[in-house]
C-alpha cells in the first residue's frame, strides 16, 4: 500500500485545523489508506501552533514544520513536499 502525504500550508487558521485533520482523517481511514499529514506553519498571530502541537500528541501520522519568517504558501508547500514520506 501506498503512503499518502497531506501538505497543508497554515497560516491564521486556528479554527479550522481541527476540523481539517477529522474529515482528512475520516475519508482516508475509510479508504484504508496509509497517510501522512504535515503542515507547514507561516508564523501565525493566533493559537494555530498549539492547536497542531495538541493534535501531534494525539497522533503519530500528524507532523509540523515551522518556518522560521513568514515566507508565504508557495514556499511552505514546498517545504512540506521536501519533508514528506509518502508517494
Amino acid at each position: 500500500m501506498k503512503k499518502i502525504s497531506i501538505c497543508v500550508p497554515t497560516y491564521n487558521e486556528e479554527k479550522n485545523i481541527e476540523p481539517f485533520i477529522n474529515r482528512t482523517k475520516n475519508v482516508l481511514n475509510k479508504l484504508g489508506q496509509d497517510y501522512e499529514i504535515i503542515f507547514v506553519l507561516d508564523p501565525s498571530s493566533d493559537a494555530s501552533e498549539s492547536v497542531i502541537a495538541k493534535n501531534l500528541k494525539l497522533d503519530k501520522k500528524i507532523k509540523l514544520i515551522v518556518l522560521s519568517r513568514r515566507f508565504g504558501q508557495p514556499s511552505a508547500t514546498m517545504a512540506g513536499i521536501h519533508d514528506c514520506k509518502g508517494e
